[in-house]
């Protein structure tokens, strides 16, 4: 896209989705009316549909709206998902996102790109206390003395695998 006062940085929506086939079509009736604009990529990584059909959909679909696609035959957690879409992105920063997140105001994760562009921070994400315990430990660790609040009140030393927006 190119747009009047876009970012100078090159930014990517990341989706992992399992496939169904509904939930992606609302998905991305969600993403081209609301907030297509606000980013210069999507890629879409189907993680685990085997119907041939549908997976021919969900690629239609995506790839109509100019997005990358790619497919996993089998299914794997959904953290190696992610991995693959971060590892093949060439973009500057990105939103990680799923399927079962939508954005309701245009224009909003624009505003969550710009503050990555003008140093705000290297990461904008919402706290989680709630994860695998091993993984909570280590997060403790890291984060210790951090606050971990955000401002409408979700704490932990994680956070939410979805609305990530972060620099690459």
């Amino acid at each position: 896209h190119d747009h009047v006062g876009r970012l100078a940085v090159r930014t990517a929506a990341l989706l992992p989705t399992p496939g169904d086939p509904f939930v992606v079509d609302y998905w991305l009736k969600n993403y081209e009316r609301v907030w297509a604009d606000d980013v210069d990529e999507l890629h879409v990584h189907l993680n685990g549909q085997v119907d041939p059909e549908l997976v021919a959909f969900i690629e239609g679909r995506v790839t109509a709206l100019g997005g990358r696609f790619t497919a996993e035959p089998g299914r794997l957690i959904h953290g190696q998902a992610t991995r693959k879409l971060v590892e093949a992105c060439t973009a500057d920063a990105v939103l990680l996102i799923e399927d079962d997140a939508f954005v309701r105001e245009p224009g909003a994760v624009a505003v969550q790109f710009a503050r990555l562009e003008a140093g705000d921070a290297d990461v904008f994400a919402t706290p989680r206390g709630g994860m695998d315990p091993e993984i909570f430990a280590y997060a403790c660790e890291k984060w210790a003395g951090e606050n971990l609040t955000s401002p409408e009140g979700n704490y932990g030393p994680g956070l939410w695998p979805c609305f990530v927006f972060a620099r690459l």
